[in-house]
């Protein structure tokens, strides 16, 4: 899978623009109904798409485990009321936004055997974030062929 997942992060990397690339909760503040985006040291430059879809993943509660499809359409059209998207294979976006997760798994489980630190507390996280991180990959493989679906009928 990792394989397939690199093959399309590189097919979807065609189109780039600096994005900010941790858009979730955590990292809006609001003033009244004003958002305030803050955090912004993972910013770079990257495929808004595949920054698109994960936004829609964080914002409709896939990370918490509790998705709302309807929060996950309602993102999408309203991005799509502010910028058409064309010629885009949604596909490979959304397997190649598994390369991040994978990276993540690689990360924490170097963490978690004392690679990076041999700080026992930051080996207990890391353990914790490993199975976390497999649950979430396992959760979006099960859910690809329904977002591609949700994304490609909300773009016409």
């Amino acid at each position: 899978m990792l394989k397939r997942a690199n093959e399309s992060f590189n097919a979807s990397n065609k189109n780039q623009t600096i994005c900010h690339c941790d858009i979730d909760p955590k990292n809006v503040m609001w003033n009244n109904d004003n958002p305030i985006i803050i955090d912004w040291e993972c910013a770079g430059v990257a495929n808004p798409e595949r920054e698109l879809l994960e936004d829609a993943l964080c914002w409709s509660g896939f990370l918490s485990n509790n998705s709302s499809e309807e929060k996950f359409i309602a993102i999408l059209k309203e991005y799509f009321k502010y910028r058409k998207i064309e010629d885009v294979e949604w596909y490979d976006v959304i397997c190649g936004n598994l390369v991040g997760r994978f990276g993540w798994l690689k990360y924490n489980l170097e963490r978690s055997l004392g690679i990076v630190s041999n700080d026992v507390e930051e080996m207990k996280l890391a353990e914790n974030e490993v199975v976390k991180t497999i649950d979430e990959i396992n959760r979006y493989l099960d859910l690809i062929g329904d977002m591609y679906d949700i994304i490609t009928k909300s773009t016409i």
